[in-house]
């Protein structure tokens, strides 16, 4: 009966032990359960040793329990020293663990499955006692029979030493679990001292059954108390992932455990045991109250004496239940960050200083410029508009605005009793406030000479070639000063508010683009200037980079070509300065021209895969495109090039619209012209030049200012004839036969003047037929370049005022077209003699 009880008791023993293993390795994710894995097995060992051996029937499978039971004896308290070091997180050398948990349990083992059949160590002699009530294998202890017991009590010395220390210093909430750990270490050791000292009662060996006491007090600790919880979970994960200083808290914010780096900075927690309040830490930071502040969670800075600063990371531990555990606090040192960040606050503040200073002088400039971008358009022959869009864009005192080196200005004039609209369009050198100042010259300079011509006769008296030359001449000399380090690109022109007649010269500017019938064109098809502002070498070319030379794609058939005296373009590359190239253009109804900074073709249109470098638009006839599309309008326009992709430039277009339906013969025109030509018929000559000067006026028509022409010519009448031209240069001025009438005449007028007579008032009045002579051939060759005898009448005005260079130029070209003619070899020997009968310096 003694021994079915006692087999049931410890059978339901080792069922503990199997559940309390199970449960802490399935509960517990620290490495400390596996010394009290280690334990659980041993006692389930000794409990199953024990159990074969009471129900043993003979000496041998008595034996073989008891080797059984002595596996479990000599590792368990081994296994109980181990996991309560662990608990107590107390370190053991490594020597230590060795000898007391491998090397003697071992050689125990080793000599008990080996006695007393090979020697008698551990047993001098073993027999089977019937008679006995429980333990019928009866034995005698050998000489090392007590090592197993002196191996216990040395397991169970530390153990106790380990369990008091931290009774006397971990807090006192800590206690029941440590008072739990120590009874299941007593009990044991209780039982096996009263063995050994021959107390059994009824002669039952109570070791094992103390056992059972030790699995119910491990039950209470850790159902009830979570042995298993915090300490063991907590603060191996802490020392596992983190490097940095760490210190962990339970939920009540009191000390547990901390690590060395922590102890470094805190230096009271080298002291301070579990248990211990944030209040006694010495220098605690009031950032990292937990107590006042349940709530704190994430990433804290704090400073500690000596200009030291740390992050600290406060993180929540909580159960599987979702119970509140504690709270880790893992500490990095950021004193390098932060006074790094320091230094790039005030450079920082240093910098937004210098901006603020600067986006002040945006402001300024900006001030400055805006008041010169002009638009003054009130004829209702044209429509004007502007786009500006500069790059640079500011805020000064939450004020916006942008700022560049772009213009656009357009003013009305009045010249020679004739209206115009003067224009320009630059695009100064370089970014914001660089490319501002050439664009704030540009603009005082060119409204500076619009208000001069607004304000005296002599500059209103000049041709719009003239005029134009006059405005580029004099922006040359300013930025000519700048030495090439200011340059600006630039289209200045005048447009006839009366004809519709467009002068203008482009000086490295993006090409003028005409808009007619739903086709867009380019105006030029070659570079014939540079920036204003080059600086020329003596040997007569540019000092800077030789510009982009353009395609000629999407230029007009039969392009307007250059509009300056001939000569001079082909003395261009020999002369120490760059000459004014003067173009022009008819714009009929509905035309519309657009002029535009280069910003309008400057479209990043993406990125290079491969490389990443940036690709920028190289199609200037893109431009073309998006005018057809936008159908000329300016608006829809800009859209449609911003959509193309990113502005990487200033970005300006100034859209003028032609809007004065064509010429057309009033209903008075015809009667007056069927008037004269009966006039003409009835051989009245006085009445058929009064009739044909009358329909002169009213509608210039070719033919009838010719036979005025021709009938005051067989009358003498030259200053008749070359006003009959200027009358019908006044509505055409640039029809190319008026244009050839009116040199031709004036040179008749010279020679007329000084066949009569030398004295200085008919020399005076020949000096003024030539220079007429000499503007309107110039003219002529800009309208027709290959007007052979516009050149060969041009070249002899230019000898007659000593030009011979620009006349020989002049014949040079002619000689390519007509090498064989005859007058242009009587005036190669006029230029000729005329050289030769030059005074010289001596003579003077």
């Amino acid at each position: 009966m003694v021994i079915a009880i006692l087999t049931c008791v410890l059978i339901v023993s080792m069922m503990a032990s199997i559940w309390l293993g199970v449960f802490t390795l399935v509960r517990c994710e620290s490495k400390k359960k596996t010394s009290f894995v280690a334990m659980q097995a041993a006692v389930f060992m000794f409990l199953l040793g024990y159990l074969l051996e009471i129900n043993a029937n003979s000496v041998d499978g008595g034996m073989i329990a008891v080797r059984v039971r002595y596996m479990g004896a000599v590792f368990a308290p081994a296994a109980y020293l181990l996991f309560t070091a662990d608990y107590c997180e107390i370190k053991l050398k490594k020597y230590i663990q060795l000898i007391l948990l491998l090397i003697i349990p071992s050689i125990v083992v080793a000599l008990v499955w080996t006695t007393p059949t090979f020697h008698k160590l551990i047993y001098t002699s073993i027999y089977y006692n019937t008679s006995a009530p429980v333990h019928k294998l009866t034995s005698k202890a050998g000489p090392l029979y007590y090592l197993v017991y002196i191996h216990s009590l040395l397991c169970a010395y530390g153990v106790f030493s380990f369990i008091i220390r931290r009774l006397r210093g971990w807090d006192k909430k800590y206690r029941p679990t440590l008072i739990l750990v120590l009874m299941s270490a007593v009990v044991p050791l209780a039982a096996n001292l009263m063995y050994m000292f021959g107390f059994s009662p009824y002669g039952i060996y109570l070791a094992p059954l103390t056992l059972v006491v030790l699995n119910i007090l491990f039950y209470i600790s850790i159902v009830r108390y979570d042995s298993f919880g915090i300490v063991s979970r907590a603060s191996e994960m802490a020392l596992q992932s983190v490097q940095e200083a760490y210190i962990l808290f339970d939920a009540n914010d009191t000390f547990i455990s901390a690590n060395t780096a922590a102890k470094k900075l805190f230096l009271t927690l080298e002291t301070m045991e579990k248990g211990g309040l944030i209040s006694q830490i010495q220098d605690w930071p009031p950032e990292l109250a937990i107590h006042e502040n349940k709530e704190i969670a994430g990433s804290v800075r704090f400073e500690l004496p000596g200009d030291n600063y740390y992050t600290a990371s406060v993180n929540a531990i909580f159960s599987e239940k979702a119970n509140l555990l504690g709270h880790v606090i893992l500490i990095q040192d950021v004193t390098e960050s932060v006074t790094m960040t320091k230094k790039i606050q005030a450079a920082f503040e240093e910098v937004s200083a210098l901006k603020t200073q600067q986006d002040g002088d945006y402001f300024l400039t900006s001030l400055l410029i805006n008041p010169l971008l002009i638009k003054d358009a009130r004829s209702d022959a044209l429509s004007v508009e502007f786009f500006v869009q500069q790059k640079k864009k500011f805020t000064f005192r939450s004020r916006s605005g942008e700022i560049g080196g772009d213009l656009c200005i357009a003013r009305e004039i009045g010249l020679n009793g004739k209206r115009y609209l003067a224009f320009t369009n630059g695009d100064a050198m370089g970014k914001s406030l660089q490319g501002a100042g050439g664009a704030l010259v540009m603009g005082v300079i060119f409204n500076s000479y619009i208000n001069r011509t607004l304000l005296q006769p002599g500059i209103s008296m000049k041709t719009p070639e003239a005029w134009i030359i006059d405005v580029y001449e004099e922006l040359q000399r300013v930025y000519v000063s700048f030495d090439g380090s200011m340059l600006i690109s630039a289209i200045i022109g005048l447009i006839d508010e009366e004809t519709g007649a467009m002068y203008y010269l482009n000086a490295e500017h993006p090409w003028t683009v005409r808009y007619r019938n739903g086709a867009a064109v380019f105006t030029e098809n070659e570079l014939t200037m540079h920036k204003i502002g080059t600086v020329w070498s003596e040997h007569g070319g540019a000092d800077l980079a030789q510009p982009r030379r353009a395609s000629s794609a999407g230029s007009e058939h039969g392009a307007q070509r250059e509009r300056t005296c001939v000569a001079h373009k082909l003395r261009q590359d020999a002369d120490s300065a760059q000459r004014p190239v003067i173009r022009n253009l008819q714009l009929e109804t509905n035309d519309v021209v657009f002029f535009g900074s280069d910003g309008r073709d400057d479209i990043m249109m993406g990125a290079d895969v491969a490389t990443g470098q940036r690709i920028i638009n190289e199609d200037e006839t893109r431009f073309l495109r998006c005018v057809e599309e936008a159908g000329g309008e300016l608006r829809a326009l800009v859209e449609i090039v911003q959509q193309g992709g990113e502005l990487t430039d200033d970005f300006t277009i100034i859209r003028i619209e032609w809007l004065r339906p064509p010429l057309v013969p009033p209903p008075d025109f015809e009667a007056v012209c069927s008037s004269a030509n009966k006039a003409i018929a009835d051989k009245d000559v006085p009445r058929a030049i009064t009739l044909l000067r009358k329909a002169m006026y009213v509608y210039p028509d070719m033919k009838i200012i010719e036979r005025l022409a021709a009938y005051h010519r067989e009358r003498g009448e030259l200053q008749e004839i070359i006003q009959a031209y200027q009358q019908g240069l006044r509505m055409l001025p640039l029809n190319e036969g008026l244009l050839y009438g009116m040199v031709n005449e004036s040179r008749r007028m010279v020679r007329e003047v000084l066949d009569k007579s030398r004295s200085k008032e008919d020399a005076n009045k020949a000096a003024k037929y030539i220079q007429m002579a000499i503007d309107y051939g110039e003219r002529l060759l800009t309208v027709n370049p290959l007007h052979c005898n516009g050149m060969l009448h041009l070249a002899d005005c230019y000898r007659m005022v000593r030009r011979f260079e620009d006349a020989k130029a002049l014949l040079s070209y002619a000689r390519q077209i007509v090498p064989e003619d005859e007058n242009l070899k009587t005036i190669e020997r006029a230029i000729e003699r005329d050289e030769k009968n030059m005074p010289t310096k001596a003579d003077t």
